[in-house]
């Protein structure tokens, strides 16, 4: 017994002397753990990468780099979110939009764990990095959710930054309007805070948009309330010299060309204070343009001279405009041959940026420092495609103008049920207190009160719908009426002119030059363009909105027939052979409908496949839907095309079928969205592509079995008869 307690002693004492070994190493072991030097090293990363953004990029990454994995190591929320912040601003600084767009949309990985002081900062940018890379409805909700932040919190400073948010977005969606209200309250809650960095910036903002909509004296009038806050400046968030940078742009564009620079000379004198030669060289850029403009030319060539030296600092987006202006100046000189250097140096950043209104204007001068400089060839080479980019800007706006319209519907309609929500949220809260206050003295009450609730919500909810309802049959009509007015109205002047030139070209034919005969060729081609689009603009507005999808029993092998005989000289051109099964599925849908579905696939077969085409139209019944497929064995496509082959105007090739309007697969997509179909492509280049449609089951009847395959029919070129093969 006694030996067993001696034993029970030393392993007690053993067991004591482990555990106090344990503690007093504990200590260093946890030292070492601590991820204090990772966070000093975080720290050190960060204002390293932040110093180094605009001198040397790839340093700057790869320091930002290492911090962000740093910050996942140890679950750092917060400098998760500025590593990633980090990075973000080294891209967004070299104008590499899509990538910095990454790295903004990271921050929100620890949204929830952030500060409502952060999250107005995270928002804010959020929302303009979606803009930037033009997704403009996932912008707008961020700035909507900066702004119930900003309500929420009772926060002045977070609403007013929402406010000039906001108002950046309807600037960018040329909605004026709105944009002006919004930076109207920005500078309403800027001077009750007292901040004279936000009163300037907003006033800026403000002075760009009625630049932007040509209203200069308005634009004049805000810039020069914005200098009188200049001295207010702390200089963190808004320096002042891009407070006389934004002057200085406004009296130039207004016209007053000497106080513009006087207030570029300011700039100049505080950008050389701070060393800062990136924004130095946009000050350089500005006094270029101001005296080429002034006619003061060995001026203006002094400082495209001063604004030269600082080409490694400047950014790429800069360099595109100092290019323009020094051409500019040449071109007024008379040295036509740097005019054009300068131009086409910036016409590669242009197309770099996807900028074509300078893309145009650098074309055009161009081919004006060419016809200056006597040579015609080339400056007719150069004045074709400032032509051609011009009429692909028109394409554009004409696009981007439907598009606009029906963005505008959208986003009015999301804000309204924002508000609804929030009226129904302060509504329930009410209610709520209401029942905890009387449930037990008036139950009966309530639930009288809760019946008459219930039923206004319900006629407020009806109203609404008839509200919307009108709101659909008023954009219907304006729709309508501008088919009309393209079928009509639009279609007349073009005629006319199309009349008069060959006119001209008949009585005068003998004594003009050649050159006038190819351009009144260029007239005639842009007229027959023009009456196509407004054409193809027609069909599609009435597909649009057109709401019958009356069913009726359709025998495809009948309306392929239609199609083969309506493309006839096409197949021949072609050499083309069709494969198509003898029995088809019948299909329960508008007979127009499934002849335009064919009528363009078919069309896109045959237009782009090579010679000798081959064709297949198939189908392939499965278990939940009917698939009908026209395969080509032609050009094929990228995948790139998958996000806009189906939007309005957008064509395959554009140099080898201009009289493609680039509707077709459009109103394919359209109609097949009407019947809660899906369309969709499979492509490889230089092999092929194949349109697949899937239709719902209730749409098909009279299937064929599977044990006994139909037979398939082939169509040969200059033999519109199937042969069964």
């Amino acid at each position: 017994m006694k030996s067993f307690n001696q034993l029970f002693v030393k392993s007690l004492l053993k067991n004591i002397l482990w555990l106090c070994l344990l503690m007093a190493a504990a200590p260093q072991y946890l030292f070492a753990q601590n991820p204090s030097s990772d966070l000093e090293k975080i720290k050190q990363l960060i204002a390293s990468a932040d110093d180094k953004r605009f001198s040397d990029v790839t340093t700057a990454v790869r320091e930002a780099k290492e911090a962000l994995a740093l910050a996942e190591k140890n679950n750092l929320s917060y400098w998760i979110y500025k590593t990633n912040n980090c990075l973000a601003n080294i891209y967004d600084a070299t104008s590499q939009d899509s990538i910095a767009h990454i790295y903004f949309v990271a921050e929100l990985s620890v949204e929830n764990k952030l500060h409502d002081t952060i999250k107005k900062t995270l928002y804010s940018q959020v929302g303009l990095s979606y803009m930037y890379v033009g997704k403009l409805e996932k912008g707008h909700e961020y700035f909507m959710k900066l702004q119930q932040l900003g309500v929420a919190t009772k926060d002045k400073a977070t609403q007013q930054l929402a406010y000039k948010q906001l108002g950046v977005f309807y600037r960018e969606v040329n909605d004026f309007e709105n944009a002006t209200q919004y930076f109207i309250k920005s500078v309403t809650l800027a001077v009750d805070l007292d901040d004279a960095d936000e009163i300037c910036e907003s006033y800026r903002f403000l002075t760009a948009l009625y630049l932007k909509s040509k209203n200069y004296d308005l634009a004049l009038d805000c810039a020069e309330k914005c200098m009188t806050y200049i001295d207010k400046l702390k200089g963190k968030k808004l320096p002042k010299y891009l407070v006389y940078i934004t002057y200085g742009n406004t009296l130039k564009d207004c016209k007053k060309y000497e106080k513009a620079i006087v207030a570029y000379e300011k700039a100049e004198i505080l950008c050389k204070a701070i060393n800062d030669k990136t924004t130095l060289s946009r000050v350089y850029i500005g006094m270029t343009t101001t005296y080429t403009k002034m006619d003061s030319l060995a001026k203006a060539e002094y400082y495209a001279n001063q604004c030269a030296t600082l080409n490694t600092v400047m950014t790429k987006f800069d360099v595109m405009y100092y290019e323009h202006s020094a051409g500019n100046l040449y071109l007024k000189k008379g040295d036509f041959a740097k005019a054009i250097a300068h131009f086409k140096g910036s016409i590669g950043l242009a197309e770099r940026f996807k900028n074509k209104v300078l893309l145009q204007s650098n074309y055009a001068k161009i081919s004006d420092a060419y016809e200056k400089n006597n040579e015609g060839n080339q400056s007719l080479l150069f004045l074709k495609k400032s032509v051609a980019i011009q009429d692909s800007i028109f394409s554009e706006e004409n696009t981007k103008r439907i598009a606009d319209a029906q963005f505008k519907y959208n986003l009015a309609k999301s804000e309204e049920q924002v508000k609804t929500m929030q009226q129904r949220q302060i509504y329930t809260m009410g209610v709520s207190v209401f029942v905890v206050l009387f449930l037990l003295l008036a139950f009966l009450a309530y639930f009288s009160s809760a019946k008459n609730e219930k039923n206004k919500m319900l006629l407020e909810k009806n109203q609404e719908i008839k509200g919307k309802n009108r709101q659909l049959e008023e954009s219907n009509e304006i729709l309508r009426q501008f088919a009309y007015a393209s079928a009509h109205d639009l279609k007349e002047p073009l005629r006319s002119i199309n009349s008069f030139v060959n006119i001209l070209q008949k009585r005068y034919m003998k004594d003009v030059p050649v050159e006038a005969h190819e351009y009144m060729g260029f007239v005639t081609t842009g007229v027959r363009r023009m009456e196509s689009l407004l054409n193809a603009l027609l069909e599609f507005s009435s597909v649009l909105t057109d709401d019958n999808i009356a069913s009726k029993k359709n025998d495809v092998p009948t309306v392929l027939k239609d199609v083969f005989h309506h493309y006839e000289e096409l197949i021949n051109e072609k050499k083309a052979v069709i494969r198509y099964p003898s029995v088809f599925p019948q299909i329960f849908m508008s007979e127009t409908h499934l002849k335009q579905i064919l009528f363009n696939l078919v069309n896109n077969a045959l237009k782009y496949s090579k010679e000798e085409a081959k064709i297949e139209i198939g189908f392939d019944n499965r278990m939940e839907e009917l698939i009908l497929f026209v395969k080509d064995e032609g050009i094929g496509m990228e995948k790139s095309y998958s996000d806009k082959i189906f939007k309005l105007f957008q064509r395959l090739d554009k140099t080898s079928h201009k009289e493609s309007a680039g509707i077709g697969l459009t109103i394919c997509k359209n109609i097949v969205d009407k019947y809660a179909g899906r369309l969709w492509f499979e492509s490889v280049v230089n092999e092929g592509t194949t349109f697949y449609i899937a239709f719902p089951k209730s749409m098909i009847s009279d299937v064929p079995s599977t044990k006994t395959p139909p037979q398939y029919l082939e169509l040969v070129a200059a033999d519109l008869s199937a042969a069964v093969i």
